[in-house]
């Protein structure tokens, strides 16, 4: 979904972000498309994600505002404080075998072109 970014006064005789420049913003984040998977996610979150979620919840956590099972694109980070644009993942032991691991790998360097750091 492509949406034009305006200006204020945009059309009214002033310019728009530059001579003749048109700007776009894609959409990437909390996609409707995932949103089944995210509640699936929350709905089924592991122990420890419980624990970790109990101490990030309500700006419990140094006055940061977490957010659980956030999606960029197709990929849905466990915990994300956009404030600071940080992603927590919570991996269990099958993120060691190697198919995970490249995945999870992928996952990150897409998400990291976000500015968003892990």
């Amino acid at each position: 979904m492509l949406v034009r970014l305006r200006r204020k006064g945009e059309g009214q005789g002033l310019p728009a972000f530059g001579a003749g420049e048109v700007v776009f913003m894609t959409k990437h984040y909390n996609k409707s498309s995932e949103k089944e998977k995210r509640r699936s996610l929350r709905q089924n979150q592991t122990f420890l994600e419980e624990i970790l979620w109990m101490h990030l919840c309500n700006r419990k956590c140094l006055g940061i505002k977490f957010r659980r099972q956030y999606s960029v694109d197709q990929y849905v980070i466990d915990f994300y404080a956009p404030e600071l644009k940080l992603a927590v993942e919570l991996d269990g032991g099958v993120h060691d075998e190697p198919s995970p691991k490249a995945y999870d790998a992928e996952r990150q360097k897409y998400i990291e072109t976000f500015g968003i750091t892990f």
